[in-house]
């Protein structure tokens, strides 16, 4: 709620030059187990990343169609972060309350989102400690679920399409 004003997101540049390479947190829970089991692993490094990369803005997009959220009646509209003058008052607001920020908005969460993931061969993965990554397709839907508008609204099975997943971006 934090993030929207009203039901337009602000991302910096639209989130169309960011790429992101989300990961599962049950597989980084995973991977966390496997490495305290594994004395090969004390001192190494591990890219906590997931199989996929994706551009931000078709990730944002996506999970609002899966929240039945991105249907043009519903008003959504991702727009440059550069140019909105409410988030620079939200940041100020939750800056000025000590303890936890409302909505986990947080300069630096902001600017934390406008950075792409950077992929380095030459260091492990959670894949070398043994993990099988789970890929955002099958898992987001379900975890978006309690987010979802319209949630009074019983469907029949098959009576929404099922949204399209975005593309991946290579490597």
């Amino acid at each position: 709620m934090w993030r929207h004003v009203f039901r337009k997101l602000a991302v910096y540049k639209k989130g169309e030059e960011t790429i992101k390479q989300p990961v599962y947190v049950g597989d980084v829970a995973a991977a966390i187990v496997a490495a305290c089991k594994d004395p090969d692993a004390a001192g190494k490094i591990y890219q906590a990343v997931g199989p996929k990369r994706y551009l931000l803005s078709e990730l944002l997009d996506w999970f609002h169609v899966v929240m039945k959220k991105g249907e043009p009646d519903y008003g959504y509209y991702r727009y440059d972060l550069r140019y909105d003058p409410v988030m620079p008052l939200k940041l100020f607001i939750n800056g000025l309350f000590p303890g936890y920020p409302m909505g986990h908005l947080t300069p630096e969460r902001v600017e934390r989102e406008c950075h792409t993931d950077i992929f380095r061969k030459n260091l492990p993965t959670l894949e070398d400690l043994g993990v099988t990554l789970t890929h955002i397709e099958d898992q987001a839907p379900w975890e978006l679920r309690p987010m979802a508008a319209y949630q009074y609204y019983e469907d029949e099975i098959g009576e929404f399409e099922k949204p399209v997943p975005p593309n991946p971006v290579p490597m």
